[in-house]
C-alpha cells in the first residue's frame, strides 16, 4: 500500500499552483474571446463608408447602445482602438495580480510547513506540529516577495528559501518591466499624492480635468503573450522548487488538522456535503476527493490520519 509521506506531496503541484492555473486558463479564455470579437468588429467598421449606419450593420440597434456608441462610424472605430488597448492592459493587470496572489499563497504554505526554512526533510521544526497544537513560530511576512521592485523581491526569496529557481532569476528583467507597466496603468487613474494629505488628494483627484491618457501606456498582443508565458514559467519554477524542499505532504495533512478541529465550519465554507456513513478515514477520503477534485483513497486518508495523530 502506498501511504502518506511527509516529504512527498500526493499531488504533482501545490494547491496554490492549481488555483493559479485556473486563473490563467480563465484569463486566457477571456483574452482571446473578447480580443477576437474586438478585432472582428473593428475590421468591419474600418471598411464602412462615411455616413453608413454601423449600429444597424452590426445589429446594435438597441436603445442602450445609442448614446454610448454615437452615430459616426469613425468615432466608434476610435472607441474600438481604445478598447483593444485596454483589453491588453487589463489582462496584464489581472494576471500579474494572480501571479502575486500565487506567490503569496505558495510562500505562506512553505513557511507554515517549515518555519525554520531549512530545505529538505525531515524538518528541524515540522509546521504540522505547530498547526496541530495551534502554536506560533514567529512572523515571517510575505509582503517582501510581492512588494517593491523585482530585484528586492528576489533578494527576499533567496533570504527565505536559500536559492532562486533559475527560470525565475532569468526572467527578473521582464518581471520588472511588467511591474512598471502594471503600475503605469494603475497610476493613470490616480495622482501622485504621496506628499499630500488624504483630503487634498481627494479634492485634486476630483478636479482632474481630463481622462487618463492611456495612449502613453500600451503593449502589443505579441508582448502580452510573451509576458503571460513568463508568468506561467515563473510560477512553475517556484512550485517545482518549494514543493519538494519545503512543503512536501503538508497540505493534505494540514487540511486533515482543520477537518478534525472544526469540520462543521469546513463543510460549510466549502459547500461539500457530508458523507454520512463509514469510518473516519472513509469520510476524510470523500471530503478530500470532493475538495481537490482528485480521488483520495481511503487507505491514503487513513495514513494521513495516523501520521498527524501520532505527532
Amino acid at each position: 500500500m502506498i501511504g502518506y509521506r511527509r516529504d512527498q506531496s500526493v499531488l504533482a503541484r501545490t494547491l496554490a499552483y492549481y488555483q493559479f492555473q485556473r486563473d490563467f486558463t480563465t484569463v486566457n479564455d477571456y483574452y482571446w474571446g473578447a480580443g477576437s470579437a474586438l478585432h472582428a468588429v473593428a475590421g468591419r467598421v474600418r471598411h464602412m463608408g462615411q455616413g453608413e449606419d454601423f449600429r444597424k450593420e452590426l445589429g446594435l440597434t438597441q436603445k442602450i447602445y445609442e448614446k454610448p456608441l454615437g452615430h459616426a462610424a469613425e468615432r466608434y472605430a476610435e472607441k474600438l482602438d481604445i478598447s483593444k488597448r485596454w483589453h491588453r492592459l487589463l489582462t496584464l493587470v489581472i494576471m500579474t495580480s494572480a501571479f502575486e496572489r500565487y506567490l503569496t499563497a505558495v510562500a505562506t504554505l512553505a513557511i507554515a510547513s517549515d518555519p525554520a526554512l531549512t530545505p529538505g526533510f525531515p524538518k528541524k521544526i515540522d509546521g504540522l506540529v505547530l498547526t496541530k497544537y495551534q502554536l506560533q513560530a514567529g512572523d515571517r511576512p510575505t509582503e517582501p516577495l510581492t512588494k517593491g521592485e523585482w530585484p528586492s523581491r528576489l533578494a527576499a526569496f533567496r533570504k527565505y528559501f536559500g536559492e532562486i529557481p533559475s527560470e525565475l532569476k532569468s526572467n527578473e528583467g521582464t518581471l520588472e518591466t511588467m511591474r512598471r507597466r502594471r503600475n503605469q496603468v494603475a497610476h493613470e487613474f490616480g495622482l501622485d499624492t504621496s506628499s499630500l494629505s488624504p483630503e487634498a488628494a481627494i479634492l485634486l483627484g476630483a478636479r482632474r480635468p481630463t481622462a487618463p491618457n492611456m495612449s502613453t501606456v500600451s503593449i502589443t498582443d505579441t508582448t502580452l503573450k510573451k509576458w503571460l508565458g513568463v508568468l506561467d514559467v515563473s510560477a512553475e519554477a517556484i512550485d517545482g522548487y518549494l514543493l519538494p524542499l519545503f512543503i512536501g505532504g503538508y497540505e493534505l495533512a494540514a487540511i486533515y488538522n482543520e477537518w478534525k478541529r472544526n469540520g462543521d465550519a469546513l463543510y460549510k465554507a466549502t459547500g461539500i456535503a457530508r458523507y454520512g456513513s463509514g469510518s473516519p478515514a472513509k469520510k476524510l477520503s470523500k471530503f478530500l476527493g470532493a475538495l481537490l477534485d482528485y480521488p483520495i483513497q481511503q487507505e491514503m486518508a487513513q495514513t494521513i490520519m495516523d501520521f498527524v495523530d501520532g505527532l
